[in-house]
Formats: structure tokens, sequence, C-alpha cells
């Protein structure tokens, strides 16, 4: 028999013993365990505010003011600052009136404006919203900044932020919804005269897209349910558990099968619903918006893990397998459901996260 050692750390030689299975070859029996211990975590997402409890109305409303509709009606004025691939008043598509704001594969750098013609204090005021409608050539490699600015000053105001990061820009020939909390722009209480949006990347063909009803918004201001990684750990995030119940029959007489309507979440139908992302370093990535059990079950790593209905209230809990998202406290690595509408139907709304945490080891 063949003698096998193994040379160990301490400069010593043991010995180690070989097994056989049947028709497979000799090898060597060997030992395994995590070569990073983890402890695990449980933790709901929570909302300084309203704690765990996500069955809130974060709907905009109050008096908005509007900036353009596709010149429908007069109201801030659209202009080419750069680049002529903008068109103000186009009749190709819209969601309300006869017209939109076309943008037809402009160039890296092409910049349209939308000026008020004075200063607009947004002391008050909590985001932008607009839709926004992709005909094609959105791909992955494209980025499309919006920002206020100060035509007097020629200076940018706050931060920019990107329209993808906040709707799915895959998805083409529909009216998505963007809702901008103005925290995100560096905004609060800030004062603008015009609002821009840039072609900062692109690949390949840059995207043509429709922009209507664009507006800023009064109140309603979006609800972030956050968990935080702690500073001295890194956190994988393995599994999202959302869990809603909501006073609906969904019985089906035989009960052969749930009787859930696709386009909605148990009935409540949603315009900017539910956004989720990861958050490093105050910049987020990876925003998925869902609105209907659609959008949640077109992903191959969700499932609806329990259901029931007691022929007054439905419950339903849905899973995300979220393939170890990291979340590096040395960052401020967060994960974040943005509650983008009024959810003040349901019973109750109520997510919990379960992952493994690590102690950060700074040679790492």
């Amino acid at each position: 028999m063949q003698k096998n050692l193994i040379y160990g750390p301490d400069s010593s030689y043991n010995p180690a013993d070989t097994h056989k299975h049947k028709d497979d070859p000799r090898g060597v029996v060997v030992y395994t365990e995590p070569l990073i211990a983890t402890d695990l975590v449980l933790a709901f997402l929570r909302n300084e505010t309203y704690g765990i409890d996500a069955d809130i109305n974060a709907e905009f409303g109050g008096a908005p003011i509007p900036i353009h509709d596709g010149e429908d009606t007069s109201l801030w004025t659209g202009s080419s600052i750069a680049g002529g691939k903008f068109t103000f008043d186009s009749t190709d598509r819209f969601k309300s009136g006869a017209q939109s704001v076309k943008t037809d594969n402009a160039a890296v750098s092409d910049i349209m404006q939308f000026d008020n013609g004075s200063d607009q204090d947004l002391t008050g005021y909590v985001g932008l919203s607009l839709y926004i409608n992709v005909d094609k050539d959105w791909a992955g490699g494209d980025s499309i900044a919006i920002y206020g600015y100060d035509t007097g000053g020629a200076v940018q105001v706050g931060d920019q932020v990107l329209l993808e990061d906040y709707f799915t820009s895959s998805s083409f020939d529909t009216w998505h919804p963007l809702a901008i909390p103005f925290s995100d722009m560096a905004l609060t209480s800030e004062t603008v005269d015009a609002f821009r949006i840039e072609i900062l990347s692109k690949q390949g063909k840059s995207p043509k897209f429709y922009i209507d009803d664009f507006q800023i918004e009064e109140t309603g201001q979006a609800e972030d349910f956050i968990y935080e990684a702690p500073t001295d750990q890194i956190v994988y995030l393995e599994e999202l558990s959302l869990t809603f119940v909501m006073p609906l029959d969904t019985t089906l007489a035989d009960a052969s099968m749930p009787n859930f309507d696709y386009a909605t979440i148990l009935g409540a139908s949603l315009t900017n619903g539910i956004g989720l992302f990861r958050q490093q370093e105050a910049s987020p990535s990876g925003f998925l918006p869902i609105t209907s059990l659609f959008d949640f079950l077109q992903g191959p790593q969700v499932s609806i893990r329990e259901h029931f209905c007691d022929k007054t209230n439905t419950f339903l809990k849905i899973v995300i397998n979220a393939g170890d998202i990291q979340l590096d406290g040395r960052l401020q690595g967060k994960f974040i459901a943005r509650i983008q509408d009024d959810l003040s139907g349901f019973t109750l709304f109520r997510m919990l996260m379960k992952g493994r945490s690590r102690p950060i080891n700074e040679e790492t």
C-alpha cells in the first residue's frame, strides 16, 4: 500500500488515509469545514418612522408643479443645450395629451434642459416624477443622468442621479413611472431654475426614448425600509421574504390553485410600487421596481412560499433568493426596499432578510 504524508504548518509530517469506492479511483480522505466562520442574520427591514410595518401610504400628493408634458401645455421651456437629437413636441407616442419629449439615439455629452425662466424654491417639495418609455437600444452600458441646474450661475445644483436606477430600462414599449426623491439628488430645500438630462455613456447606439408628465411633487415622499450591515461586519444577503396580508377572499370553488391576479399584488394596483436595491457608499445599484405578482415571479429565483385564505383575509409569502448579495459595513452597505405607493390597503406587510455575517478582516 502506498503511504501518504501531509506536511503541516508545524513542519511535521502526518499520515493520511485513502479510500476507494467501487470502480472510482482511489483518493485521499479529507475533511471540510468553512474557511471563514459566519453567523446567522435574521432581521426585518426597518423604517425610522414606521418601524417594520410597511403597509403605509407613500403615494405622491398635494399640488405638484408641472415641468413638461411634451408641450401639450405651456410649461417650462425645453431646449437642446448640446446635440440635436431631442424633440420636445413629438407625437410618436405619449403618456397623456398628444405629445411627449423624444430622445433619438443622442450622443454622449448631449444635454437637454427644462428651464423655468425664474427661480424655483424646492422647500416644501419632496421629489420629481416622470414617465419614461424606451422604444429600443437601451443596453447595459447606457447611462443617462438628471440633475438640478442654475442657469444664471451656470452650475449644477445638488447631485446627479441616473434614470436607469429608478426603472427597468430593459423593458421596452412600456410607460414606466419614475419617482426620484430630492433626498437622492441633494436638492432638499435647494433652489433651481432648470433641470437637465444628460447622456453620460452608451453601449453601441444610445437609446431612443420618450418622457412625459414630468413634474415636481409636493407631498408623499417615498419611504425606505432598510437593513444596514454593522460597520465591523460583511453581511451576505441570502433571502428576502415579503409577507402580505390583505382583506380579500381569494378562494376558488374547487380549491385547485391560488386565485391570484398576476397584474396586482392581492388586488392592489400599484403605480410606482416597491423598489428593491443595494446601496454602498451612497451609490444605489440593481434597482428592481415591483408593482405586481408578475414583476416578482418573472425572476428565476423567486417563489410563492406560503399562501392561504380564511375567506376573509389572504396571507401571501414571497421569497427572493438573493444569491449572497454582499453588504460591506465599511462602505455603509445597505439593502433597501423603497415604498413609493399607497400600501395602506394591506392589513400587514413586512420584509424579513436572512443572511450570514462575518467579522471584517482589515487585511482582506
